[in-house]
């Protein structure tokens, strides 16, 4: 092998080895569970991530399998807002729990999932500081109502 060949050769595998990284790392899933999510009453409801970085935010459990029916993520932002959430590329149905000062203000039950280019927008009807993305079914098994509120450790 010439001395050019060994670095083409060399410089390929590079690329292939760092295409492995990305489209894996894409892949990986992103829940993780490090929270725990209870009702004010301190009886456990699952577990949870919470996501403040814009990219994970945007990512979400897009492209992920469903980690379990009581798993989710807390999106928080800084300040009162009325944010808006869709179903790109997702594999389960969501219910959405917005929230404002842990307090539940308003629900979005079984948001299915959509493609690449997401038609369906879900946004909620007040300023708000969270929301929570459970695996749908999620409020109606835990029989959650408006005004209650949640708390995370």
């Amino acid at each position: 092998m010439t001395k050019c060949q060994l670095i083409v050769a060399s410089l390929l595998l590079i690329i292939v080895i760092l295409g492995g990284v990305v489209y894996w790392g894409n892949r990986r899933p992103v829940f993780r569970g490090e929270y725990k999510l209870f009702s004010a009453n301190q009886k456990f409801l699952g577990n949870i991530d919470i996501l403040t970085d814009k990219r994970q935010q945007y990512r979400g459990f897009s492209r992920q399998d469903q980690p379990c029916p009581d798993c989710g993520l807390l999106f928080i932002w800084p300040i009162l807002s009325q944010p808006t959430m869709v179903m790109r590329e997702m594999n389960f149905a969501l219910d959405f729990i917005w929230l404002r000062d842990r307090q539940i203000v308003q629900f979005t039950e079984n948001a299915a999932p959509e493609g690449h280019n997401p038609q369906i927008k879900y946004r909620p009807d007040q300023p708000i500081d969270a929301v929570l993305e459970m695996p749908s079914g999620f409020i109606s098994r835990h029989n959650l109502q408006v005004g209650q509120f949640l708390n995370w450790q």
